[in-house]
This record gives C-alpha cells, sequence and structure tokens, in this order.
C-alpha cells in the first residue's frame, strides 16, 4: 500500500510540475500593419516596444510581429 501512494504522489507531481512548466512559458506576439496617412504601406520600417530591445522590420505589405513578449 506504501509503495502504491508513494507511485501515485510522484505521477502527481510530475503531472504538476510539467502543467505548471507550461504556464509560465506563455509568450505573445503583436501584429500589426505600418502604413503613411495615404494608407500605403511602408516597406522596411522598424518597429519597437519602447523601453524594450523587442522590435521587428515590415515586410513587402507593411506587416510586422514582434514575438517573444512575456
Amino acid at each position: 500500500m506504501r509503495l502504491r501512494f508513494t507511485i501515485l504522489q510522484a505521477v502527481f507531481i510530475a503531472f504538476m510540475g510539467l502543467y505548471g512548466t507550461s504556464l509560465y512559458a506563455q509568450t505573445y506576439s503583436i501584429l500589426g500593419k505600418v502604413s503613411d496617412e495615404k494608407g500605403e504601406t511602408l516597406l522596411g520600417a522598424s518597429v519597437v516596444i519602447e523601453g524594450t530591445s523587442l522590435g521587428a522590420i515590415t515586410d513587402l505589405d507593411g506587416n510586422y510581429e514582434i514575438g517573444g513578449i512575456k
């Protein structure tokens, strides 16, 4: 009986460890599009989150994605 209880404890602890790690490992992304006052998209524009080193450069269609945001 003692051995069975210990195995159940080990399985529970392993499950909680994996589940808990996935909660803290979540990251977010910001997606957007850069255009000028005429509505034309801007190629190669730099987009930076102020106060961080996170940023991206727009593609041919003016789209950008900044990933790895915690």
